[in-house]
């Protein structure tokens, strides 16, 4: 006896091993929402990443115009949270968090279109990350997912 309290000596032990259960009574993510969350949470995180950049280029460097530079910054940063955000819905199985993630892919792609010519490494992995949410979105587990939730 500690402190007056009786001991228990097997922790919850059944067996020989911890009792385990979940943690909440929702289902665990299946593994194709859980890589579209990764996958846009990578897209929120470079775009943050992308806007500090400019930022700091903006402000250290000599853009040609300062003010759309930070503002390019500004718009980036807000993108970034945005889709950061998005990301979490989908870890969560949270059925908004689905036509977000659907149009971010959709601009992802757009924007990897326009910028072929110019920009051919980035656009392969914009066109590639974007193209692999949405096959992971699609899925049957990652639907059912969203749709339980509801």
């Amino acid at each position: 006896m500690a402190l007056g309290l009786p001991q228990r000596h097997d922790h919850g032990r059944v067996g020989g091993s911890l009792r385990c259960g979940p943690m909440s009574d929702e289902p665990s993510t299946p593994g194709p929402l859980r890589a579209a969350a990764a996958l846009v949470a990578l897209e929120g995180a470079a775009a943050a990443i992308a806007a500090v950049g400019f930022a700091i280029a903006a402000l250290v460097g000599h853009p040609s115009d300062r003010a759309t530079a930070l503002t390019l910054a500004a718009v980036l940063l807000v993108l970034g949270l945005g889709l950061l955000g998005v990301a979490r819905g989908l870890a969560r199985q949270r059925p908004a968090a689905a036509t977000p993630a659907y149009l971010a892919q959709f601009f992802a792609l757009i924007v990897a279109y326009y910028q072929r010519h110019t920009l051919v490494a980035v656009t392969v992995v914009v066109g590639l990350v974007a193209l692999a949410t949405i096959v992971a979105l699609a899925t049957p587990q990652a639907r059912a997912a969203l749709r339980r939730a509801a």
